[in-house]
């Protein structure tokens, strides 16, 4: 047996363990546990009887907490919904079921404003921008374990919060990927605009912020400190701006199940026509000439470039096991950030989808 088929039946047997119906008894005889349709990400967690408000959940929440989070790493995600979550305060009280990630957002790769105390919005993209699957922060040294998505108001149409799960996707790559990635590992390049910068480059859609908003402060001591803080080398340069760079593991072990993974944000942060649109991909690349720093790039860790049939063979994987569902207010999602990424469809009307990092 080859190592690529150990490794793939592997994956395939921790699938198909956690695939099997939930315990519902682990969970009290409060709620119900279903799947959507036929997907068996997420595992969906409803009332089961008239109790819905807020305090019954998280007094619940708590008192199963150890069946929850089991039940977050073994499918990847769960939903919880039906109950009565109808304000970001009450997002917030549901999301303390898990200790906060302390690290906050700052340098974070998206345009995102703070709400309430640990609540975020989940993105500012134009809602015209298809965002791919990937794990939060996966370009950081520290990163969050878990994530808690928060559905404040539905689109009118789209507008889903897409997962994959990554045990599937990761038994699917080329084993001599897989290995590159472990030995290699990946470099991070990124670069934020000085906050007086007005040319094409602050094109919401490029998302090329400046270190005012990805930092949240202009007080450059404090940027470099946080820099340091996350073990980011960084330059300033002549243009104001700030370039920063790491290299980091492509993979990682799972500290409950002992899984190694894929986790990195390479196939997001390689600027490519497959993910940007033909539109985008042009205006980009008119844009960023030679010599012109580029929001975000990578690399392996030793400079060489990700090849195109890699890239591609990633981008088709991801579209292999992304999920789909619509969202109804008062939605919770709580997903695992290593087993299961995530990412946004593009939508039409209001959206108000917000955030919270997980230790």
């Amino acid at each position: 047996m080859t190592a690529r088929t150990e490794f793939a039946n592997a994956a395939t047997n921790a699938w198909a363990q956690r695939i099997e119906a939930p315990d519902a008894s682990l969970f009290g005889t409060d709620v119900a546990c279903s799947f959507i349709g036929a997907n068996t990400l997420p595992l969906v967690i409803q009332p089961a009887a008239a109790w819905r408000d807020v305090d019954a959940l998280v007094k619940w929440g708590n008192a199963h907490r150890s069946a929850l989070e089991n039940a977050v790493t073994q499918y990847g995600a769960v939903l919880l919904r039906g109950f009565e979550v109808d304000d970001t305060p009450h997002f917030e009280r549901v999301s303390e079921m898990f200790p906060a990630y302390d690290m906050g957002y700052e340098a974070g790769a998206t345009s995102r404003a703070q709400i309430s105390g640990k609540v975020f919005e989940a993105t500012r993209v134009p809602p015209d921008v298809w965002i791919m699957l990937h794990q939060e922060m996966a370009y950081m040294r520290r990163y969050p374990s878990k994530l808690a998505f928060y559905c404040k108001t539905a689109p009118e149409q789209g507008g889903e919060t897409i997962i994959g799960d990554m045990r599937r996707f990761t038994a699917a790559l080329p084993q001599r990927l897989m290995s590159e990635l472990t030995q290699k590992g990946v470099r991070y390049n990124r670069n934020f605009l000085s906050p007086d910068t007005q040319d094409a480059r602050k094109t919401p859609t490029f998302t090329h912020r400046t270190w005012v908003e990805a930092f949240y402060t202009d007080d450059r001591r404090k940027v470099e400190d946080d820099c340091k803080a996350r073990g980011l080398e960084f330059e300033w340069r002549s243009d104001g701006s700030i370039s920063m760079w790491n290299t980091l593991p492509g993979v990682t072990r799972h500290a409950s199940t002992g899984e190694t993974l894929y986790f990195t944000q390479i196939h997001t942060q390689v600027p490519h026509r497959r993910w940007m649109g033909d539109s985008t991909w042009s205006q980009y690349s008119a844009v960023y000439t030679d010599g012109v720093p580029k929001p975000f790039d990578a690399s392996f860790g030793d400079g060489s470039p990700l090849n195109e049939s890699d890239l591609l063979t990633i981008y088709d994987e991801l579209d292999k096991v992304t999920v789909a569902f619509p969202w109804q207010h008062g939605d919770v999602l709580f997903v695992d950030n290593i087993n299961t990424a995530h990412g946004r469809n593009p939508y039409k009307g209001q959206r108000d989808v917000q955030v919270a990092l997980i230790a």
